[in-house]
């Protein structure tokens, strides 16, 4: 679980970035559920810490708002044209566990089929 929280941070970092691209062209990003929601909702704890690492990443405080929904990822192309793809954390759940399933079909489709209920708002 501890390597997962490692590879989390950074692949928050990459995820506010591409969010940020998005709502400069005014376009949604929404968190999926599982383990990154929950390492977001961890961060989010200790304030001056968060913050510092929004604004490192991205210049501005980054807000949590809620979006519920479900269907496909808007945001994972560009994602991909930026940083690659997406590191099985994504398809983790909040327990640490690997939805083999989802990220093989991630890796045959190219697509995110999932649920949310927040985003990232500046």
């Amino acid at each position: 679980m501890l390597n997962n929280v490692a590879v989390a941070s950074a692949e928050l970092s990459r995820f506010f970035q591409v969010a940020h691209q998005f709502q400069a062209e005014g376009l949604s990003a929404p968190m999926p559920a599982g383990f990154m929601d929950e390492h977001w909702h961890g961060l989010l704890k200790d304030e001056k810490t968060y913050t510092a690492f929004c604004v490192d990443v991205v210049g501005v405080p980054v807000k949590h708002v809620s979006l519920k929904g479900e269907g496909r990822l808007p945001w994972v192309a560009a994602y991909e044209a930026r940083f690659g793809k997406l590191d099985p954390v994504w398809f983790t759940d909040s327990s640490g566990k690997l939805d083999h399933e989802a990220y093989q079909r991630y890796l045959d489709s190219g697509e995110v089929i999932a649920s949310w209920d927040c985003e990232p708002l500046e």
